[in-house]
């Protein structure tokens, strides 16, 4: 393998790398990106594979790094001293992705934090006459539906109401939004993940509206107004030949929020639980997958944490190339500097 290394391009190592990641287990279940509808994904049972030798995944491992640093070290963008922030160790490389994608990109797998206030408030923004709807699946740690919020059920709980929807939305020329507000403090003690899904009730693709995106905010407190800058945590692009899509899920326990970017077909007249597939969001998301920062550690010879870089005095820290977590979506320059 070594001798024909330098035949293969970095995409294709890291690929590799990720994959043999996932072999020290059995692996019943295999998730493939399929051509053709712009990033569905289809999970199989059919094609299981078995857990490989601890030892030869350890000498392949070796083996695949050893290429990567030696690519990596006769580069111009080689790091002599890093600064990696720690949530880019969540945030899988952009395989597949291009800064043209839009607002905010980030690829399937990837987990990014939250820190709760009051409310947790998941809201689409679209322009065009089109029909969207939001709905917010409530599960429990062993992916049972414990409720939903949608327009057709605009709240959830009996008595104490936890999760409050806005209302349906059919048309949005000028530009409209749908919102469901979740009041954290009263989720049931069972709710363990909060999965958002969009659906295109009037047919349209994502790729047909031009102004669409998702996201979620956190609140001190219940308003009507749809956009208040300062509570926006983050919003993403939804894109795609593909009318229903599954943007993410909330990891209450964890306090992450889970990028899915799941797509399936046209869900008109169908509720919430036929259009979104639990155990592939799961399968697909928690597959092991190379990060920034593990990316940004290949291209380094030497990497402190940020508390580290934070002691040291302004001369030191000149040495030091940092990299923020804002840094995870600068796609533009992921791609074509690292990797």
């Amino acid at each position: 393998f070594l001798n024909v290394s330098d035949k293969l391009n970095t995409t294709m190592v890291l690929q590799m790398l990720g994959h043999f990641g996932n072999r020290n287990k059995d692996i019943t279940t295999r998730a493939f990106t399929l051509k053709g509808i712009s990033g569905g994904v289809k999970v199989v049972n059919d094609k299981p594979l078995d857990a490989m030798d601890s030892n030869l995944l350890s000498s392949i491992d070796r083996t695949l790094i050893k290429v990567l640093r030696d690519n990596f070290v006769n580069r111009e963008t080689f790091i002599e001293n890093g600064v990696i922030d720690k949530s880019l160790y969540k945030i899988n490389i952009p395989l597949g992705l291009s800064s043209s994608d839009g607002l905010k990109t980030v690829s399937r797998g990837s987990k990014l934090d939250i820190e709760f206030k009051d409310i947790l408030r998941l809201f689409v923004h679209w322009k065009a006459r089109v029909d969207l709807d939001l709905s917010a699946l409530f599960l429990d740690e062993n992916l049972k539906t414990i409720d939903r919020c949608a327009y057709y059920n605009l709240h959830t709980g009996k008595g104490s109401k936890y999760a409050i929807h806005s209302g349906d939305v059919r048309s949005a020329p000028q530009g409209g939004s749908e919102f469901v507000d979740i009041h954290i403090d009263k989720l049931p003690k069972n709710v363990r993940y909060i999965v958002m899904h969009v659906n295109s009730y009037s047919g349209q693709s994502c790729e047909d509206i031009p102004e669409l995106f998702a996201g979620y905010m956190n609140r001190e407190n219940e308003s009507g107004k749809i956009y208040e800058p300062k509570t926006v945590e983050d919003k993403f692009t939804l894109t795609g030949s593909i009318a229903s899509v599954t943007p993410f899920y909330i990891d209450l326990v964890n306090k992450e929020m889970v990028w899915c970017d799941d797509k399936g077909s046209n869900g008109a007249g169908r509720g919430v639980d036929d259009l979104v597939s639990l155990q592939r969001l799961f399968d697909v998301t928690n597959k092991k997958v190379i990060t920034i920062g593990e990316l940004l550690e290949l291209h380094s010879e030497n990497v402190i944490t940020t508390d580290v870089y934070e002691l040291l005095n302004d001369e030191e820290k000149s040495q030091y190339k940092v990299f923020d977590k804002e840094f995870a979506f600068d796609i533009k320059e992921i791609t074509s500097a690292y990797l």
